[in-house]
């Protein structure tokens, strides 16, 4: 069951069980959760190493598009990365250095939060 179906089925039930003021087993409600945390993640395509890109800036360039200067980014990147670095074992971190340019690239641009991502991830 596609995780669009699940949502709408798992609606309808409780908009059925609201009306008829009686409410489906919990195993029957366990059921539809576990379906929707198992469904699998789609890989969307991403922008492949734009890191790369945005290292090839030229100072105006990186300002335009992070509202700062470079020099100001790796002052702030200084102080800051400490505090971006997850502790907890067995989950991956995305890099400091890079939550800080997804954090400063949607503050300065109107961008969707998808396309920062699928842009600096």
């Amino acid at each position: 069951m596609s995780l669009e179906a699940t949502i709408r089925y798992f609606l309808l039930q409780r908009n059925n069980a609201i009306e008829s003021s009686t409410s489906s087993s919990d195993e029957e409600w366990d059921t539809i959760l576990q379906n929707c945390i198992s469904e699998k993640r789609k890989i969307r395509p991403r922008i492949i190493n734009y890191q790369s890109v945005i290292d090839r800036y030229s100072d105006e360039e990186f300002k335009s598009h992070f509202r700062l200067s470079r020099n100001t980014f790796n002052y702030l990147h200084e102080l800051i990365q400490e505090d971006l670095v997850r502790r907890v074992p067995g989950c991956p971190t995305i890099p400091s250095h890079q939550q800080l340019m997804i954090a400063l690239w949607k503050m300065a641009t109107t961008d969707s939060y998808r396309s920062v991502c699928d842009r600096l991830t």
